[in-house]
């Protein structure tokens, strides 16, 4: 009867802790450092930023004239004495010569420069909410892995008590070896559990390590609980928000706009392009006595573009064509969006309700078969092995619930990411 009692009074201590209690670790993994962390280091990010920064410098340049040319000329030297000053026609000359697009042009390529560098930004951007979802996915992932360890572990220790008062009640006959062998069965089965999911772990500490820019044998410490749940908005603001904030989305509706400017720009090939030249021409005093008189010079030249029909024609389809592309490109992530999103809340809002019913009925149901099936071994109207049997329901229904609370919190990473923001 003593051991008996002793047995209950176990099982009543660790059904009536706190579900789960966190394990004390060296340090603990606070969200909010780690993203920054990441923001930080991560090279990735680090690149595309370097990346949109030098496409930065390209608007300027795409806005300038082209570099004017200074020449320095020998005009009509006779080739039989090489003197400046046997022929009238012979002079130094130097010129500059200046190509000026036809106004409206230069405007344009800037403009276009800009919407380019508007681009890379905006990619850097989203892979910058890609990569705080990637941190909140890994960290949510080893909050749920590291609860299950918890439960398997302190599963195994109750098991191990069993086993014990199962031994001792086969050995004074009071009890079967069948006991003692299921309970040592599902001991090695938890032995097997908690190995794969320290594998696992430790896959999820190596990722955390690549997205913080760590070295990969650098320590992951414990991860904190998440918090409660939210209040869920409804998809239309969600959509709304992502709209407006989505940086994926913003990426093509400035790819649109930029479509556009190349349109214009090349229907301004068909007109011409100048370029405008001044000369100085210095003459040496003949031997005779005569010239010496020196002579300026201009000039205005201009490109014909009268091969038309195979140039500036096919440029203008070809820009209308690649207008029209990433309109359609446009309206298919609009609608990846938008399908990604209702995915994604479906999710959020069925691992919310079933975190309700795990906390407010399964748990407690299993809970209370548990301390039924500890008041009916007392007086001998069940076996072992169905109070056995109940408390390993209840910790399987401890780890799904964690697993659910770790796949609500990572839905609301992935929702964060859609609508480019928190919610």
């Amino acid at each position: 009867m003593l051991k008996r009692t002793l047995v209950i009074i176990s099982i009543l201590f660790f059904i009536t802790t706190e579900m789960i209690i966190g394990k004390n670790q060296d340090f603990i993994l606070k969200l909010d450092d780690l993203i920054v962390e990441a923001l930080e280091n991560n090279p990735d990010l680090k690149a595309q930023h370097n990346r949109w920064k030098s496409m930065e410098k390209r608007i300027s340049q795409a806005g300038s004239l082209p570099d004017p040319v200074l020449g320095l000329n020998v005009m009509n030297l006779p080739e039989n004495s090489f003197n400046f000053n046997q022929e009238a026609m012979t002079g130094k000359q130097i010129s500059l010569k200046q190509k000026i697009p036809f106004p409206g042009k230069l405007g344009l390529k800037q403009k276009i420069a800009a919407e380019e560098a508007r681009v890379v930004e905006l990619e850097y951007l989203e892979k910058k909410i890609q990569l705080i979802k990637n941190v909140k996915k890994v960290y949510y992932g080893l909050f749920n892995i590291e609860k299950a360890i918890e439960i398997n572990k302190k599963n195994s220790e109750l098991l191990n008590q069993f086993e014990g008062i199962a031994d001792t009640r086969y050995r004074t006959g009071k009890g079967l070896l069948q006991d003692v062998l299921r309970i040592q069965l599902e001991n090695s089965r938890i032995s097997e559990r908690i190995i794969l999911l320290k594998q696992k772990r430790g896959s999820l500490a190596l990722q955390l390590n690549a997205l913080l820019n760590r070295k990969s044998i650098s320590p992951v410490g414990s991860v904190e609980t998440p918090v409660e749940l939210i209040q869920i908005p409804e998809f239309t603001e969600l959509k709304s928000s992502a709209e407006r904030n989505r940086p994926l989305i913003l990426l093509w509706q400035t790819r649109i706009k930029q479509s556009d400017k190349k349109v214009k720009f090349a229907r301004k090939s068909y007109l011409p392009d100048f370029t405008l030249g001044v000369a100085y021409t210095q003459r040496e005093v003949l031997t005779n006595g005569m010239g010496g008189v020196d002579y300026f010079s201009g000039s205005i030249n201009m490109t014909l573009p009268i091969y038309f029909w195979k140039k500036q024609k096919k440029l203008i389809e070809e820009n209308y064509y690649s207008e029209s592309s990433v309109q359609q490109k446009f309206e298919s992530v609009q609608q990846q969006v938008e399908s990604e999103l209702k995915i994604k809340l479906t999710e959020l809002e069925a691992n919310g309700k079933l975190l309700k019913l795990y906390k407010t009925g399964i748990l407690q149901q299993a809970s209370q078969t548990l301390e039924s099936a500890l008041s009916a071994y007392q007086v001998n109207r069940v076996d072992f092995l169905t109070v056995l049997n109940s408390q390993v329901t209840l910790f399987n229904y401890e780890m799904e619930y964690f697993r659910v609370l770790s796949n609500y919190f990572i839905n609301i990473a992935e929702i964060e990411e859609i609508i480019g923001g928190e919610i």
